[in-house]
């Protein structure tokens, strides 16, 4: 993999997932015999294109387990052992920002409870690391001592942040002017150069052209015009909602009431071209796969181009084999292919697939109330 897409290993510090999926496939260049899924679905329809895929591929393993709060198509289809996770309220823990090299705030989740035997990501990682890599695990005898180290700098000390609660840090501008961005403390920014560089020697390591370029999508009407006539729409998914975050919070009847069912936005001019109104249902299908969503029609979508939600699957459904809470009905992701990217190993086409819409009727999903929402709800125990 550091041979095919070195930028991957040494910026990510992780596997391609294209890769590893071939390994779990095959089973070279090794036979991989376990896993463990923590944060992650990939059966589920956000981390992962064609999830049928993984999910059969991952069913291969010896053994696998994860750790979560509520059930989905991963746990249930090919984990041996799930493990009841700490919710935020049950353990302490540190929240960071994601800014890379510009970390500013600092916050502390207390521990106020604890329900039944849970146990929180660290504490995890923890009792695996210990008995796997202790030569790094074995500094830790508990969660505040990795707290500790786990990203406060010498700034403040885990039990001093508990007292503050939060800490906002006094970023100074103009880093590069003061030597703050390149480890070696010299001026200018973190690259070979330590200039901002419209030629990069990085890429050119990595073996990518050094200046910018443009290079059209796999399919499209540029690389793929024989197919536009079968596909004449292009696709792309991936906005953002309040009510969920990738496939978390859908069994949450409060925020599923705002967003019942999954929608594919479409322009005026196409919908009346495919005779469909905001509400109607359609069939989108790509060259890998189709889904159906219910449509909005709307003006601010370009005219040939469709938005579709992703993530979609409907836990008060069945949740055994073959139905998996629905996960296969609606999600974008069972219509992209793995193994499209570009020269580095990065992207994917759920930003631009070429598609076809069709009417279609509603045989995916029954919910049609706040009413019967909530009531589902209870009976899950979520609400």
């Amino acid at each position: 993999m550091r041979d095919k897409f070195p930028a991957v290993g040494a910026v990510m510090w992780t596997v391609h997932p294209d890769e590893f999926l071939t390994t779990l496939e095959t089973g070279k260049p090794y036979q991989m015999h376990m896993a463990m899924f923590q944060s992650s679905n990939p059966c589920g329809n956000a981390i992962s294109n064609e999830p049928d895929r993984w999910c059969e591929a991952l069913k291969k393993l010896d053994f696998n387990f994860a750790t979560d709060l509520f059930h989905n198509a991963t746990t249930m289809a090919v984990c041996d052992v799930v493990l009841p996770l700490a919710s935020t309220i049950e353990h302490n823990a540190m929240v960071v920002t994601h800014y890379g090299m510009n970390v500013s705030f600092y916050g502390a989740e207390e521990k106020c409870v604890q329900v039944g035997e849970c146990k929180s990501d660290v504490e995890t990682m923890l009792a695996l690391g210990q008995r796997m890599h202790l030569e790094f695990w074995g500094q830790f005898h508990n969660e505040d001592e990795y707290n500790e180290f786990n990203g406060l700098n010498g700034i403040l000390k885990w039990k001093d942040l508990q007292e503050h609660v939060t800490l906002m840090t006094e970023e100074p501008y103009y880093k590069y002017e003061k030597g703050m961005l390149r480890p070696d403390g010299g001026l200018g920014f973190a690259t070979t150069t330590g200039r901002l560089e419209l030629y990069s020697n990085a890429y050119e390591t990595f073996g990518d052209d050094p200046l910018p370029y443009y290079s059209a999508p796999p399919f499209g009407p540029e690389s793929t015009p024989e197919k536009m006539e079968e596909y004449p729409f292009i696709l792309t998914s991936g906005a953002r909602k309040y009510t969920t975050f990738h496939t978390e919070q859908f069994q949450i009847a409060s925020l599923r009431e705002i967003d019942p069912k999954p929608i594919t936005e479409i322009n005026p001019v196409d919908a009346a071209k495919l005779g469909v109104q905001t509400g109607d249902w359609v069939k989108v299908t790509t060259p890998f796969g189709s889904f159906k969503q219910s449509v909005r029609v709307t003006p601010t979508i370009k005219e040939g181009v469709a938005h579709a939600e992703h993530a979609w699957w409907y836990p008060e459904q069945e949740a055994d084999e073959p139905n998996l809470f629905g996960n296969w009905k609606s999600s974008v992701n069972v219509g992209m292919p793995n193994h499209y990217t570009g020269v580095q190993g990065w992207g994917n086409l759920n930003k631009n697939m070429i598609a076809k819409i069709e009417k279609t009727v509603n045989d995916v999903t029954d919910i049609t109330s706040s009413e019967d929402l909530v009531r589902i709800a209870k009976r899950d125990g979520v609400a």
